[in-house]
């Protein structure tokens, strides 16, 4: 029996972790390679697709919108975006043959709306952009968006409603007040988030909360996507997800127990009156390792999102950001 060789059992413990790193790697490989190719084929860079060219509208208009509710909203930002959305306009009616989409009608309403506020401002607009406008408006269809304006007492008004009218009310902030957010707020939260389902009850998610300073600056930094409003904040949570919670055939359930938990943040950080705003975490490793050592975070734990969070003023702007309707996203199969 090999069992009973020298050496086996010293031999077995040896290369037993060796075995399993080996088949992990294979069981992992196999996962995103699998992902790999139908990423490659479908994302919004490799395949202009009807659906892909609308999502990557949004995405475009929806950075007017940010500008247009920044707390020290700057004139003539924005202009080489505003003619990358006029030509994407040209490409989602090619795609969709000639007919309009919502994202296309709510870009041409931001449009308008980013022409209004400049109207009366002469020579801040470059003459191409206020002629390509001009035209756009000529269009007595095209109506003029209004992101919404409203108070703090109107946007804590239904933390004790029913979910329905809760959900609704929670809306990402960038515009934060001075009023510091309290530890005690942060816990309570934090003790609510708890509650979030995660795979077989393992819990995997830790939440960091950055006081503002230098090492807050440097993982805004980072970030790079909260320019205009990420220097307001009081505080900066960094979410992360334990990658020795799960086995290699659960690669992605870790941003999936991530998105979970941090959804579940969010409602409760609203719930304990503290704005929010998500930002997304997509650095380069030499980033991301720096990131972890900023604030001593484990090499097992994956950075899922960071978190601004602030008082919020009396006063203040959010972007529309229309939703999808409910035919849009539900599909019943047999």
């Amino acid at each position: 029996m090999l069992d009973k060789l020298p050496g086996f059992k010293l031999a077995k413990k040896i290369l037993g972790p060796i075995k399993w790193k080996w088949k992990a790697r294979s069981i992992i490989k196999d996962r995103i390679l699998h992902e790999q190719q139908y990423y490659v084929r479908h994302c919004m860079d490799t395949k202009k697709s009807p659906k892909g060219e609308d999502a990557r509208l949004v995405a475009m208009y929806h950075v007017i919108e940010k500008g247009l509710t920044m707390p020290q909203r700057r004139l003539g930002f924005g202009q080489p975006m505003v003619m990358a959305i006029l030509a994407q306009i040209e490409l989602v009616l090619s795609l969709h043959e000639r007919r309009s989409t919502a994202a296309c009608d709510h870009a041409k309403s931001v449009l308008a709306e980013y022409y209004e506020i400049h109207r009366n401002h002469e020579g801040i607009l470059k003459p191409e952009v206020e002629e390509a406008l001009k035209l756009l408006l000529a269009d007595n269809q095209v109506s003029v968006s209004n992101q919404s304006e409203t108070t703090a007492k109107e946007y804590w008004s239904h933390l004790n409603s029913n979910f329905e009218d809760f959900s609704a009310s929670r809306h990402s902030l960038r515009s934060f007040s001075s009023t510091p957010v309290s530890e005690e707020q942060i816990r309570a939260a934090v003790s609510l988030a708890n509650n979030a389902p995660s795979a077989c009850n393992r819990q995997p998610c830790k939440v960091y909360c950055v006081e503002h300073g230098k090492t807050m600056d440097r993982l805004l930094e980072i970030q790079g996507g909260n320019r205009g409003f990420g220097h307001l904040a009081d505080k900066l949570i960094v979410l992360t997800c334990n990658r020795s919670c799960f086995m290699t055939s659960e690669f992605f359930s870790l941003y999936v127990n991530g998105g979970i938990y941090l959804m579940n943040l969010v409602y409760s950080l609203h719930f304990n009156k503290v704005g929010t705003c998500i930002l997304n975490w997509t650095p380069d490793g030499i980033h991301d390792d720096e990131a972890h050592k900023l604030i001593d975070i484990p090499e097992e734990e994956t950075i899922i999102a960071l978190v601004a969070c602030g008082s919020t003023p009396e006063e203040f702007h959010m972007a529309l950001s229309p939703r999808k309707s409910t035919e849009e996203t539900l599909l019943f199969k047999k």
